[in-house]
């Protein structure tokens, strides 16, 4: 039980900026949509009026931002560490890493909403699983596009199945709040 917790935390911490991207769009998103209002050939929007360009950068600059203060946490002393999973070697810095998880996670939601469009789901409304796991597989995969080493060496399968399971739960507890708060028009 011990270790399953173990990876859960340390899953959690190494994908946090995958995790605070959407609710940074959603608390800082407005203004003009992504799909400039478009309709697709089913007569729904392309992605709807929830996608934006002030969403998606500051959800983008949110992960960013949150990824830069866990690395600040770490301190000094833990950074040579992070050497050894191929940092350097790959010419891929921090940053980098960042982005791809900030971008990845970005780009799995606005994907699920144009897929919500084409199946002719209205705004808002459910998709089990792709709504709690758009974010985070989205993240993977541009991870195992830009940066195939780290899933392995960083995201083993133990952390990749702890965050698949437990991502669901996390993911409908912050909506709840966002609904709360005002600003997400439902709780799921």
């Amino acid at each position: 039980m011990e270790e399953l917790l173990l990876a859960l935390a340390t899953g959690l911490w190494v994908m946090f900026t995958a995790f605070v991207a959407g609710p940074g769009a959603v608390l800082l998103g407005g203004g003009p949509p992504i799909d400039g209002g478009r309709v697709g050939s089913n007569g729904q929007r392309l992605l709807g009026a929830g996608k934006t360009w002030r969403g998606l950068l500051a959800g983008i600059v949110a992960a960013l931002l949150v990824g830069c203060l866990q690395l600040l946490a770490l301190g000094a002393t833990q950074a040579p560490l992070l050497s050894d999973f191929g940092f350097a070697s790959v010419g891929l810095g921090f940053m980098g890493i960042l982005l791809l998880l900030g971008v990845g996670s970005m780009a799995g939601d606005v994907l699920k909403s144009y897929i919500k469009r084409r199946l002719g789901r209205p705004r808002g409304a459910p998709l089990p699983l792709a709504d709690q796991l758009d974010f985070l597989l989205g993240a993977w995969l541009l991870l195992a596009l830009g940066a195939p080493w780290f899933l392995v060496g960083v995201i083993g399968w133990q952390h990749a199945v702890m965050l698949l399971l437990f991502t669901p739960g996390l993911h409908r507890l912050t909506n709840i709040l966002g609904y709360l708060l005002g600003r997400k028009q439902e709780p799921w």
